[in-house]
């Protein structure tokens, strides 16, 4: 069990709702992470739906009541939204860095909502999740990892971009992206092969803290108006709430490392 993994939770789910909120409120806005065509008919009542649903799975998870089924909802929509709305986006423009980017995130945040009731079982009920919830965060936690490594190859792919986004009080701007990249692509492969995963967790959720504060925040103040900032604002909220949620679930691999290893220490002391 993890001390984090009820503020993780609560992080991710205040995330969730107020991208839902953004939604509501501004259905007409041209949103990455549900991108329709600006002439699409019902494209408000569309939006504006996804947003309803969105604010109502984000409560239940903060009031921890219906909080799985909650989560569960989110997930598949999320997911269906990726493989009908993303995935064909990229198929049209494999080159196009912001489509690969969205539709990472949007996965991503599936990956949050997929590891959610197992976290919840563990950390808040105390109890032992059900094997499906269980499979279902392990294979969160691997296609997680597989959206991290996407956003970090992309810090040596569009170095000047991501460069000009860090505050320019910070010296040696594209040494920093690279020093992200590496890190990212590193925690990525911690959560693919299960290996320090909760050490990879902690790092992780350490990393989007300090890009809330020093990039999202101070953006956000020189000018509140910016909508698509707000919601790469919430975005890196969600991901540093994940990233705590996974520092409380102990992959299968590592568990059973874990159990091997003091097995064989018992056994040492025995013979000893």
């Amino acid at each position: 069990m993890s001390t984090l993994s009820s503020p993780g939770r609560l992080l991710y789910a205040l995330a969730v709702t107020l991208i839902g909120m953004q939604f509501i409120i501004y259905s007409d806005f041209n949103s990455t992470l549900f991108p329709l065509q600006p002439l699409l008919a019902g494209k408000n009542l569309v939006l504006r739906s996804f947003g309803i649903i969105t604010v109502l799975c984000g409560f239940a998870m903060g009031i921890e009541k219906f909080a799985e089924q909650a989560a569960i909802l989110l997930a598949a929509m999320l997911v269906l939204i990726f493989l009908t709305i993303h995935v064909p986006g990229i198929y049209e423009h494999p080159r196009n860095g912001a489509a690969w980017t969205a539709s990472a995130e949007v996965l991503a945040i599936a990956m949050g909502a997929l590891m959610f009731p197992a976290n919840f079982r563990i950390n808040k009920l105390k109890k032992k999740p059900s094997k499906f919830s269980l499979q279902a965060a392990q294979w969160g936690i691997t296609v997680f990892g597989f959206t991290l490594f996407v956003f970090g190859v992309q810090h040596f792919v569009y170095t000047e971009y991501v460069a000009s986004v860090i505050p320019s009080w910070i010296l040696l701007a594209n040494f920093v992206t690279y020093l992200a990249g590496i890190l990212f692509i590193l925690i990525s492969l911690a959560f693919i092969l299960r290996r320090r995963t909760q050490m990879g967790a902690l790092l992780f959720s350490i990393i989007f803290l300090i890009i809330i504060l020093i990039v999202h925040l101070p953006r956000l103040i020189k000018d509140p108006q910016l909508h698509d900032e707000w919601t790469s604002g919430f975005i890196a909220m969600a991901m540093c709430g994940i990233g705590l949620m996974i520092d409380g679930i102990r992959p299968e691999k590592e568990e059973d490392d874990r159990n091997n290893f003091l097995d064989s220490e018992d056994k040492h002391l025995n013979v000893s």
